[in-house]
Order: structure tokens, then C-alpha cells, then sequence
């Protein structure tokens, strides 16, 4: 008869978890910090900035030592010097961090203590999970140890269903046939002369969510960093229609949920115009601004064609952020609620390059890389609808490739063809792309011993999966268009310079390749090419892979498809409908890009490539600040 062991009290647990022990330590490393600032600064009148940065030095060793010997047991038998490179790497943006956040929130003015504290608990919080993941084993010091193999003791990627993969061969089998490390059927390795282990079971719900939490923490204080910054010392309002988004926020805000066509702009906007200007074009009034009342900018809102989903969303940010005080102000509460949309953007673009297969450090790369790419942070700076492309991408993206596997019901195609317009008209880029995919997945030479073998729907599933992702399209801009109409003021033609009487073909050429072009900013001379060439490279490379795996050449083939001819969906319908042409932009095929992200994640292999990809984030980041 097996006796069940004794139950630990709540001390004993509390003492084998790392978490306290990494919070004293956090605690000896301010005072060391304060403390040596103080002696220097205060007592030996040294110059504040090496003084702060010989403190910042004193507390991090104490900080790595305590981590290493007393918090983290692996950090005891680990090599030390590739540790301490590891743990500067986290110092390093540890500081930026730090430096960004208490600096944007004090130039909005929120108190310089305040800011200091919000940047010391993102960190806090992001550190604990990035040191034990990576500056050390991560096993706390009260739990039983044993001698294992190197191979069975790898922190290894675990997917959206939590399954890891346990040994190199595992990992090595996973990355060459793209599974995924969600795959139920990827278990550890065995030999003949070892004993069978078990199937690795999935976690329950409390710890998927729990994981789906610290990596939204972590992405959040990523992206708190640059958007906060960038909002401090942005006033300006954007000259990609943001006056217009602000309306339809400020409107949104005072319950006014649908912009009538042919709305003139409200008070609220035309007094930030006044206050702010539309740079370069609209300089600042500085005798209008507050000082007019019912002052009123001459213009129409042209956002109308917009649902009102992102600004209501939106908006509770903006409450919530204005009854904690961290702003009062409509327009810089709206534009940090960017930190929000691209921390979820970037999460849901990790979790999608984990599921084709991608690494964990090259998964975390990309979404540097995306963190860095000035076509994203500028989305999450201002007040726009953009702001939620990279969200929706990802989201619609790997749905579409859990749907595929079986792994997600069929009525989420539904809202994978409905939910993207209700944000914004443009974002029916992916809702292409994914048509694409399923055909190409469908008509595929090939298909039914592929299939077989990766447990992919049949053609017929196929073709009516797509079928129904066109019904929730049609569905969803129907259901718009009646509400639209009902609210209009005007039948005028809002644009009458872009009217076209009959079709060009050079239209369809100039719209080539539009959404394969860089999102960088014009002033990254060299930068944006690399970004190109590195991202499209990948993606070609896979396509052309015939001993690839037939889901990642589909998303390649797909991803490839729409970048060269996606604006041509836009070009044909502009003028069947409205008789007019327009230029595509290229923000248009945002949501195109964390599909393309994670398939060049998936190439991200080796360190050299590794370390390639970190020098390009630095040099991105060091350009979003300090242009190049």
C-alpha cells in the first residue's frame, strides 16, 4: 500500500518559489543603487552621470550574484562568463527600458517619481520571467536536483498548447518538417536502452492563462518603452489623417459612436489642431488654442467609412488611463493606449511563430525586429485604427493555421472573415492572404499524401472553409454599409479629384509589389533594403523548398501572392464601385506582415543568424530615436 507523501505548508512552498527571493534581491539592489548614488553624487560631489553609472554597475553585480548563487539553482553550475553576457543583455535593456518610460510619462507630465515607479514594476515584473528563462537554469535552490543529461534540462519552446518538446532531436525534427511545437504528437526522445517516458501531457487552463499573461506583461513593457517616449516628445498631430481619428475618438468618448458621412470635425479636434498643428503642413495657432470658444477647424471627417470597433476599444483604455491619473489629456491617453496594441500585437505575433515552428529566441527576435520597424511603433504612437493591423494579422493568420490542423472549430472562420473589417476596411489584406492559403493548400499538387501525414483538412473542407470566410466578409460589410447608410448626412462625393471615367492598366502596374515595399520611414537610408531583402529572402527560400512542409509553403506561396498583387484588390474595387483611382499605400498590407514575420523567424537558425538579426534591432532602435 503506497502512502501519499506529506503535504508542505504555505511557508515551505513559499520558500522553494524563486519569486521572493528574486524580490529581496531586487530590494538589496536599490539600496546598493540609492546608496552608492548617494556616497558619490551626494557626499563626494561626483558628476550625476558617471556617478549614476557606477551605482547602476555596483547594484547589477550584487544583483547577478545573489541571482546566480542564492535564487536560481542553475546558475551554480552554469558557465559563468556566458551568463554574465546574458545578464548585461538584460541590464542593457533593462536601462533603456527604464530611461524610456520614466522619461516619457514625466514629459507628459506625470511626476517623475510616478514614472520612475510604473518603469520599475514593468521591469520587475519582465525581468523575474527573462532571468530565469535565460540568464539562468531558472530551478529554485529547494527543489530536488539530479544528474540528467544536457539534452533532457533545455529550457525548450512550448507552444499555444503548452507541449514541449524534450531533447535536440525532438527540436531538430520539429523545425525541419514545421509542425509547430503545439503538435499533441511531438513527445520526448527515447532509446532502445533507456526506459519509456511518458506522453508530456498539456498544461490545465490556469497555466495557459498564466502564460498568456507574463507573455502579455513582457510585450507590454517592451512596447511601453518606445511608445511612451515617442508620445512625450511627439505634440504634433500626424499628417496620416490623425486629426480625423482623434474627432471620431473625442465623438466616441462623449457617446457619439457613428461618424454620419459628410460630419464636419467637433470642437474637441479642432482645438487639438489649434494646440498641436498638422506638421509640416498645419503649423500650431497659439491665439486660438483655448482661447475660442466653439472655434471650429473647416473640414470633414473622411473617417466615416470607419467602424467605430478600434475607437471604442480605445476609449476604455483612455478612461481608465485618465481616472488613474496618468494623463488628462484626450490625445496623449488615446496614443498611450498604443502601448496596449502593439504588447497584444507583438504577443500574438510570438505565439504565431511558435506555431510554425519558429524558436523561442528566434520567435522573440521578429517581434523585436516588429517592435523596431518604425511602420509599427508610428501605428501604436497615434491615434489610428493601423494600430490594430499587426493584432488582427496575427490573430486571423493563426487561426486560419489552427483551423487547417484541425485544432480549432470551423465557425471561427466566420469571424476570421468579420471581425477585420469591423476595424477597418483595409485590413481585408489578410482576409486574402488566407483565401490564398486555403486554395493553394486545396488545389496543391500533391495534396492528399501531405495531407495524410500532417492531419490537414481535406479539399473539401478546404474549399468550403474558404467558402465560409467570404460569408463572414460579405456578412460583416453588409451589416456596415446598412448602419453607414443610415447615419449619412450627404451623398457628395468626398473626392471628386480622384474620379476616373475609365480603366488603365498602368494602374495595376504601378500597384505591383506595393505591399512588398519596406514600412520604414524615409530616413533609414539603408535599413529599410535589409529589412526587404531579409524578410522576402525567407519567404522565397521556403516556397522554393520542395522537401519543406506543404502548410509553410502554402503561407509562403500565399504571403508571396498578396505582397506583389494585394493593392490590386483595392485598385478594382475603387473603381467598380466608386469610378475612382487612388494610390495604395503601403500601410494598407500591415496585416500581412506577422505571417511574413513568422516564416522568416522559422529561418532565423544558428547564431550567426541570430546575432545578424540583434544588430539589425539595435541599429533600427538607435534610428527610432536618433535618426540615421
Amino acid at each position: 500500500m503506497n502512502s501519499s507523501p506529506p503535504t508542505r505548508g504555505l511557508l515551505a512552498q513559499i520558500r522553494s518559489h524563486p519569486a521572493p527571493r528574486f524580490a529581496v534581491v531586487g530590494g538589496v539592489s536599490l539600496v546598493a543603487d540609492v546608496g552608492t548614488l548617494a556616497v558619490l553624487h551626494g557626499g563626494l560631489h561626483a558628476a550625476l552621470l558617471p556617478a549614476t553609472a557606477i551605482a547602476f554597475l555596483v547594484s547589477s553585480l550584487i544583483n547577478f550574484g545573489f541571482n546566480r548563487q542564492w535564487v536560481f539553482t542553475g546558475g551554480r553550475t552554469g558557465q559563468a562568463n556566458r551568463q554574465i553576457l546574458r545578464f548585461y543583455a538584460l541590464v542593457a535593456l533593462n536601462l533603456l527600458s527604464t530611461l524610456l518610460i520614466t522619461g516619457g510619462l514625466t514629459a507628459l507630465g506625470l511626476m517623475y517619481l510616478l514614472a520612475k515607479l510604473v518603469a520599475a514594476v514593468a521591469n520587475a515584473v519582465a525581468n523575474f520571467f527573462l532571468y530565469r528563462g535565460w540568464g539562468s537554469s531558472g530551478e529554485p535552490t529547494d527543489a530536488p536536483t539530479n544528474e540528467t543529461h544536457p539534452a533532457d534540462t533545455d529550457r525548450l519552446p512550448v507552444g499555444s498548447t503548452g507541449v514541449a518538446a524534450v531533447g535536440g532531436d525532438a527540436v531538430a525534427r520539429r523545425e525541419q518538417d514545421g509542425s509547430g511545437i503545439d503538435d499533441p504528437g511531438l513527445v520526448a526522445a527515447t532509446d532502445d536502452s533507456s526506459p519509456a517516458r511518458p506522453r508530456l501531457r498539456r498544461p490545465g487552463i490556469a497555466m495557459t492563462i498564466g502564460r498568456i499573461v507574463v507573455l502579455l506583461l513582457i510585450t507590454t513593457a517592451a512596447t511601453a518603452g518606445i511608445v511612451s517616449y515617442q508620445v512625450g516628445h511627439s505634440r504634433s498631430l500626424s499628417p496620416v489623417d490623425e486629426f480625423t481619428y482623434v474627432d471620431y475618438l473625442a465623438k466616441v468618448d462623449a457617446g457619439h459612436l457613428i461618424i454620419g458621412r459628410g460630419e464636419h470635425l467637433g470642437s474637441y479636434a479642432s482645438n487639438a489642431i489649434a494646440c498641436r498643428g498638422i506638421l509640416p503642413s498645419v503649423p500650431p495657432r497659439p491665439t486660438v488654442c483655448d482661447n475660442v470658444p466653439g472655434y471650429l477647424y473647416p473640414a470633414r471627417n473622411t473617417a466615416d467609412i470607419d467602424p467605430p470597433t478600434y475607437y471604442v476599444l480605445t476609449d476604455v483604455g483612455v478612461r481608465a488611463l485618465m481616472a488613474v491619473g496618468v494623463t488628462h489629456d484626450l490625445v496623449d491617453a488615446g496614443r498611450l493606449v498604443g502601448i496596449f496594441w502593439g504588447g497584444a500585437a507583438l504577443a500574438a505575433v510570438f505565439w504565431l511563430c511558435l506555431l510554425l515552428g519558429a524558436s523561442r529566441t528566434s520567435s522573440a527576435l521578429v517581434c523585436a525586429v516588429a517592435l523596431a520597424t518604425s511602420g509599427f511603433w508610428k501605428s501604436w504612437v497615434h491615434i489610428t485604427p493601423h494600430a490594430s493591423d499587426v493584432l488582427l494579422g496575427a490573430l486571423v493568420s493563426a487561426a486560419v493555421v489552427l483551423w487547417a490542423r484541425r485544432r480549432a472549430p470551423g465557425w471561427l472562420l466566420l469571424l476570421v472573415g468579420a471581425v477585420p473589417v469591423m476595424f477597418k476596411a483595409s485590413d481585408v489584406t489578410v482576409i486574402a492572404a488566407v483565401i490564398v492559403f486555403l486554395l493553394a493548400l486545396a488545389l496543391w499538387p500533391g495534396f492528399g499524401t501531405a495531407a495524410g501525414q500532417r492531419r490537414l483538412r481535406s479539399r473539401r473542407e478546404l474549399l468550403l472553409g474558404t467558402a465560409m470566410i467570404v460569408a463572414g466578409l460579405a456578412a460583416a460589410t453588409a451589416l456596415w454599409l446598412l448602419v453607414r447608410g443610415h447615419y449619412s448626412l450627404s451623398a457628395v462625393n468626398d473626392f471628386p479629384e480622384f474620379n476616373a471615367p475609365t480603366f488603365q492598366i498602368r494602374w495595376l502596374l504601378d500597384g505591383l509589389g506595393t505591399f512588398a515595399q519596406s514600412l520604414q520611414s524615409p530616413s533609414t537610408v539603408g535599413l529599410a533594403p535589409i529589412f526587404v531583402i531579409w524578410m522576402f529572402g525567407s519567404v522565397v527560400h521556403q516556397l522554393s523548398d520542395r522537401s519543406g512542409n506543404l502548410e509553410v509553403r502554402g503561407l509562403s506561396f500565399a504571403g508571396l501572392t498578396v505582397a506583389i498583387f494585394g493593392a490590386w484588390l483595392y485598385v478594382v474595387s475603387n473603381y467598380v464601385l466608386l469610378h475612382q483611382h487612388v494610390v495604395i499605400p503601403v500601410r494598407y498590407g500591415t496585416t500581412l506582415m506577422p505571417v511574413l514575420l513568422a516564416l522568416t523567424a522559422r529561418n532565423i537558425r544558428g547564431r550567426v543568424a541570430q546575432l545578424t538579426a540583434l544588430v539589425y534591432v539595435v541599429l533600427m532602435m538607435i534610428n527610432a530615436f536618433h535618426p540615421l
